[in-house]
């Protein structure tokens, strides 16, 4: 198999399993646009950092950055560039990648603030 096709099978590949906080490890195989959409991601919700949060959705205010309240984006972070939590960035992920091999025409809208650089990171020459 060629160069550009298991470069295609993997960038197609499924997820790595689901641990604590939903991340996964990232073996020596993943093509290069899984690692870095998956590295825009976790940049946009400072996972990288650890920032901590302003306050929980729904109220209080935890005492300190926890991994699974931010993937699952139920805290506010303080330094974030979104609100949106992981979870909701890899749905968005899916679904843009699903419309891209679905060939569906048109253009893609975000009209809030929260997914623009995870919609533009998708959407990256392949």
């Amino acid at each position: 198999m060629d160069g550009a096709k298991v470069a295609a099978k993997q960038a197609h590949a499924p997820r790595p399993p689901v641990m604590r906080g939903g991340l996964g490890p990232i073996d020596d195989t993943t093509a290069a646009r899984r690692l870095y959409l998956d590295l825009a991601k976790r940049a946009l919700c400072n996972i990288l950092y650890a920032d901590a949060p302003l306050s929980l959705r729904g109220g209080g205010v935890p005492p300190e950055f926890d991994l699974e309240l931010r993937t699952a984006g139920e805290d506010l972070p303080s330094q974030a560039h979104t609100f949106t939590g992981l979870r909701r960035l890899d749905n968005l992920q899916d679904c843009i990648e699903q419309s891209l091999r679905d060939g569906v025409p048109g253009d893609l809208l975000e009209a809030g603030v929260s997914g623009t650089a995870a919609l533009r990171s998708s959407c990256a020459p392949r």
